[in-house]
């Protein structure tokens, strides 16, 4: 099951591909555990939110939360549940840079968010409603954020080329591709 290994060239993915360069921020914040949040409720999703910030206050382990809030939750209703369900102390973010705040966290809880990519590529211990070890699988390569130049490459190639996406496949080898053996982060073409 999956892709035709003929029909594809790894590239890796663009917003994945270069965790260690947020290790370097501005974040005030280190040494506390994370929570994403999704926006179950506004996509019409059952979310006992106090359930889930007592699983989280139960990881934190007292260790301090801080919560960043999916950009389309209902801002007010969020916040007040989490004041009022949360450790004393607990700070809520509606807005930042989620991967900064990731970088800077000793552990990371997620519902259903891409996010937890980057938890997993910065080596941090994550949770989600999704299967972890699938998600581990399943994680983006990491090659120094060199994916979009790749993709532009194969773009402009391919672009140029005469021939049917297979034929194309088989004469495109760059010379930068010859040593990648990635199993993630690729581009399918037809």
């Amino acid at each position: 099951m999956g892709v035709d290994p003929g029909k594809l060239v790894v590239t890796g993915i663009p917003n994945f591909d270069d965790a260690e360069k947020l290790r370097h921020n501005d974040f005030p914040h280190h040494g506390y555990v994370l929570v994403a949040t999704s926006d179950l409720r506004e996509t019409f999703t059952p979310d006992n939110r106090r359930k889930f910030i007592a699983h989280c206050t139960h990881i934190a382990a007292g260790r301090p939360l801080i919560f960043k809030l999916h950009p389309n939750e209902k801002v007010d209703r969020a916040v007040a549940e989490i004041r009022r369900y949360a450790p004393p102390g607990t700070l809520v973010f509606t807005d930042g840079h989620t991967d900064h705040m990731i970088a800077n966290c000793v552990e990371l809880i997620t519902q259903y968010s891409t996010v937890v990519y980057m938890g997993l590529a910065l080596g941090k211990p994550v949770h989600s409603y999704f299967d972890v070890e699938d998600l581990r699988r399943k994680q983006p390569w990491q090659n120094g954020g060199t994916s979009a130049r790749r993709i532009a490459a194969i773009c402009r190639s391919f672009s140029r080329f005469q021939g049917s996406g297979p034929e194309f496949l088989r004469q495109y080898q760059p010379e930068e591709f010859a040593a990648a053996s990635p199993t993630n982060g690729s581009l399918a073409v037809h």
